[in-house]
């Protein structure tokens, strides 16, 4: 995940910056077996808070040419790849590069092998089981905040 802000040696918002996302990380360091993916909202803050772009198809295109694969949270990939495709902004080849770096994790996890039905009575019961294990150590810790020295080290 990038950071939020600039890249202060290139005064680029790190969602857009294909030199740290694509060069260095893909390219220098050889991490193509992983995916980027954006914190929440960024991808639309590379035209909101950073001025790059009109709008989400603008941001879109920037970011997923960087190199951000996946935008999580808001939908600025959602809204904004359609028109950015349609505009040439981004090629079909670029998607599914990013898109093939998304699936082969989830694929290596076992997401689409495995059924995610949860049985909410099996829950409970390992619920009620460590329950008891976590009140004590939630009074451990609070009686051991609530005395100064103890805190501080200084006992």
């Amino acid at each position: 995940m990038p950071s939020h802000q600039l890249t202060t040696a290139f005064m680029v918002p790190s969602h857009a910056n294909r030199f740290m996302l694509t060069g260095l990380w893909r390219g220098y360091l050889g991490m193509n077996e992983t995916f980027v993916y954006s914190d929440c909202d960024d991808v639309a803050q590379v035209r909101a808070a950073f001025h790059l772009g009109k709008d989400d198809a603008d941001a879109s295109a920037l970011a997923l040419n960087a190199g951000v694969d996946q935008d999580l949270c808001v939908s600025s990939y959602k809204e904004g790849l359609p028109e950015a495709l349609r505009r040439g902004q981004v090629n079909e080849a670029t998607l599914n590069f990013a898109t093939s770096n998304i699936l082969r994790q989830k694929f290596a996890a076992g997401l689409f092998e495995r059924s995610w039905h949860v049985d909410s009575a099996t829950v409970a019961a390992k619920l009620d089981t460590f329950r008891p294990l976590a009140l004590e150590a939630s009074l451990r810790k609070h009686s051991r905040l609530a005395n100064r020295d103890d805190w501080l080290g200084e006992s």
